[in-house]
């Protein structure tokens, strides 16, 4: 409660009730606690659905060339070609490929407490992402701000969390 005086003698009381907002607020921090289901774990899993759009997006345009991955040696190349027709990066039986895809085979998609991993188990992943002695590294997932990435990404991701805290106070308001 608050109290003001004027100096013409007039007083003014204001009494603000913040029961409901400190109840808003605790409700909100406790629904993010964990947020590996409900309404968040859900805006978590859907901007992780938009990363892998930006990874799929990257992957397809560098398999062809057209990012900085360093070439196929000439002789595997060579190889590649003979055997299958085409000497696409990265491109062999197409299972690394479709393990970016939501639902795949070695796709992972994985809820947290706080958030969500996504990305590939595809076994020769990770040779490809770090490289190896006889192999450059060919980076498959990458930071979503990262310039190789579409430029949407980010904002996408944003988008699908935002739209989540908003429908999270919006259940939390229609319960107070």
């Amino acid at each position: 409660m608050s109290t003001i005086q004027s100096n013409i003698g007039l007083t003014l009381t204001v009494d603000v009730d913040l029961s409901g907002t400190r109840q808003f607020f605790d409700s909100l921090k406790y629904s993010l606690q964990d947020v590996s289901g409900g309404i968040m774990g859900t805006a978590f899993s859907e901007a992780g659905d938009s990363y892998m759009r930006g990874v799929q997006s990257r992957f397809d345009t560098f398999k062809h060339g057209g990012g900085d991955w360093p070439p196929l040696s000439p002789k595997y190349a060579a190889r590649k070609m003979k055997k299958l027709g085409y000497a696409t990066l990265l491109f062999y039986t197409g299972d690394l490929n479709l393990s970016l895809y939501p639902g795949q085979l070695n796709n992972v998609k994985l809820p947290l407490p706080d958030g969500i991993v996504v990305g590939t188990d595809d076994p020769k992943a990770h040779f490809h992402q770090y490289g190896t002695r006889k192999m450059p590294a060919r980076p498959i997932l990458v930071q979503p701000d990262d310039p190789s990435m579409p430029p949407t990404t980010l904002d996408d991701m944003k988008f699908d969390l935002e739209k989540g805290l908003q429908a999270q106070i919006d259940a939390i308001a229609s319960n107070l």
